[in-house]
């Protein structure tokens, strides 16, 4: 299939050229407001043309592109903003409005969609005449925010590195998405999120032509495959989910021939539904396991899944497992403990502004994953809790110490434990322990946490009870509020 590369998003359609002379126009345009190497520029948009040319035009810099989460409440967004020190702030007009003063004076505003006054167009800026080519030096191009376990976004940011380390990159980038001439890509979820922003720019930087839905919808999913000849696509447990329940006649309409490699990461999936989809699209189903901050680590094909229903594969590339126990001594096979990961020779990373964070998850060179696990005797990994109480939601990191707080700000709530259930959809979903003083409803709970959190973070279940279990050393016993709900589950799912 020899056709020039192209990228469509809904029923918009841009070559790859013309998206790259529209990114060097726009990196003109960025240096003209000052944007340098190691500047950040923020965006927040739904899926479009603006993640491909704002990350090509941020790499030309060899500055950073931070994708902000549309979700967000306006303090969690302009927090993100303050973090990384933000020159620019690209997005739509409504979600910039939206934030309103959460972004600081003297950071430029560049609207996708004009309508308020003082900021600037960004066609304009993505019609500036370019004066010079820039290429860059290969430094990453993105800051993406994660947490820990107070809550707090951290930046993963990449340090500079040699040829070698941006070679050994590339390598493991090809080998987990792989591409080939003609290839046809379709980006499932949003942008903003790591895992379908590195398939965009995997697909479209190794010359595939790349499709981008809207929104996720099953049957649009199962359609766009069949019209467009999809080879190579992503996916999070949730979809799934959403894929299987659709009637079987409507899945039947459907040829889905055409996929030569579908990943799936973000989350813990269920058994039965790796198994049904393996059954239904064949040996192309893959999955991988990994980090923000050190990217997919292990991965397992379909036929080595069925062999070993459960795992999260073994180290591909240069990646490296260990399974560590809390006083750092490396466990012997088949013995859960910490899980700790590596990509040797590739570029390393630290916490922006916030070295010492990424200290402390390191070990003998290894990076801790916040999850507990165990390998095989063939090196293949299993994950079967997290040491943190971090929820994975439809392959949304969401974390209990935030949601915490905000519940803990209520006049009427004494305690509170917050932590992960199983979602037959959704992997994990949001529950909250909680002992009250006063009249307080769980209608009357929600409503007051969506002014204070994205509506991801709410929890789907609260529980009154008079006290919460705790410690002799103060803290909250979460693990016996938690394993009634997980109670005779193998894996966290």
């Amino acid at each position: 299939m020899n056709e020039e590369p192209f990228v469509i998003v809904g029923d918009r359609k841009r070559t790859a050229a013309e998206i790259r002379a529209r990114a060097a126009s726009l990196a003109e345009a960025l240096a003209g407001l000052g944007v340098g190497r190691g500047d950040a520029v923020a965006l927040i948009a739904h899926n479009g043309f603006s993640f491909f040319e704002a990350e090509t035009a941020m790499r030309s810099l060899d500055g950073f592109l931070v994708p902000l989460n549309w979700h967000l409440t306006a303090a969690e967004a302009g927090y993100i903003l303050r973090d990384c020190n933000a020159k620019v702030t690209i997005g739509e007009d409504a979600l910039l409005t939206a934030i309103g003063d959460e972004i600081a004076d003297g950071v430029i505003q560049v609207s996708l969609d004009v309508k308020t006054p003082g900021r600037l167009s960004y066609d304009a800026l993505a019609a500036t005449p370019v004066t010079c080519e820039r290429k860059g030096s290969g430094l990453e191009s993105s800051i993406i925010y994660t947490s820990g376990t107070t809550g707090h976004p951290k930046g993963v940011r990449r340090m500079p590195k040699s040829e070698s380390e941006i070679a050994a990159r590339r390598h493991a980038l090809n080998l987990l998405y792989p591409s080939r001439p003609g290839a046809r890509a379709l980006v499932t979820g949003p942008q903003y999120h790591l895992f379908s922003l590195a398939v965009s720019m995997t697909y479209f930087g190794a010359g595939g032509s790349v499709f981008v839905m809207d929104r996720f919808d099953g049957e649009a999913f199962l359609a766009a495959i069949s019209e467009h000849r999809i080879t190579h696509t992503h996916l999070v447990p949730t979809m799934m989910v959403r894929l299987l329940r659709l009637p079987a006649e409507v899945r039947a309409r459907y040829d889905v021939s055409s996929l030569e490699f579908l990943i799936h990461s973000g989350a813990p999936c269920a058994e039965d539904v790796k198994r049904a989809m393996i059954e239904w699209f064949g040996p192309v189903v893959w999955e991988s396991y990994g980090s923000s901050e050190t990217g997919a680590v292990t991965m397992i094909n379909s036929a080595e899944w069925m062999e070993r229903p459960g795992s999260v594969g073994r180290p591909y590339a240069t990646g490296e497992v260990r399974i560590y126990d809390g006083e750092g001594k490396i466990m012997p096979v088949g013995t859960i403990g910490e899980i700790h990961t590596v990509m040797h020779g590739t570029p390393d990373f630290t916490y922006h502004g916030n070295d010492a964070a990424r200290q402390r998850i390191g070990r003998d060179g290894m990076i801790g994953s916040g999850d507990i696990g165990w390998l095989d005797e063939d090196g293949y990994l299993y994950v079967c809790d997290r040491v943190a109480d971090m929820v994975i939601s439809g392959g949304v990191n969401i974390y209990p110490a935030e949601i915490e707080a905000a519940i803990l700000s209520h006049p009427c709530v004494v305690d509170t434990a917050v932590f992960g259930i199983p979602d037959p959809e959704f992997g994990e979903s949001v529950a909250a322990h909680l002992a009250i003083i006063g009249d307080l409803t769980e209608d009357g709970l929600r409503a007051y946490l969506r002014e204070r959190l994205a509506s991801y973070k709410v929890p789907k279940r609260i529980v009154f009870q008079t006290e919460l279990p705790r410690l002799e050393n103060g803290k909250i016993l979460k693990r016996a509020l938690r394993e009634p709900y997980w109670a005779g589950r193998q894996r966290r799912v």
